[in-house]
């Protein structure tokens, strides 16, 4: 008999992972707090009727000065929640920390309208 499907017997060959792999994923994805900042309901007027997405905007850091912005948009908000964070982790910028975890000097920012002042902490009497 032979076995035309190539279904059982040998011959795959396969290496197979004992789990470690996720382990780490766990722990490189640990160190990353994510922080949804917008969720919106989308909707797109198609032939059908109107179909249901959802966009959420992301921010992820790892508290030692890495962040990123991403935008994520699925059908469920799980789903883009970890869109926006998978493309935040692709967007990282490096910002400078002083000892207490504070940026060094004041920055201004103008976008449009938008005026933003960042401030540095207060110096923490040691």
């Amino acid at each position: 008999m032979t076995n035309a499907g190539g279904g059982g017997g040998g011959g795959n060959n396969r290496r197979k992972s004992s789990g470690n792999n996720k382990d780490r994923n766990r722990e490189k994805d640990s160190e990353w707090q994510e922080r949804v900042i917008q969720i919106r309901r989308v909707t797109k007027v198609v032939k059908g009727g109107k179909k249901l997405s959802f966009r959420a905007i992301v921010v992820v850091g790892n508290e030692k000065g890495q962040v990123g912005v991403g935008v994520g948009k699925a059908a469920d908000v799980v789903g883009a929640v970890r869109k926006g964070v998978a493309d935040g982790k692709k967007t990282l910028i490096t910002v400078p920390l002083t000892r207490s975890n504070s940026i060094p000097q004041p920055i201004q920012g103008i976008s449009g309208a938008a005026k933003v002042m960042t401030r540095p902490a207060a110096p923490v009497p040691v």
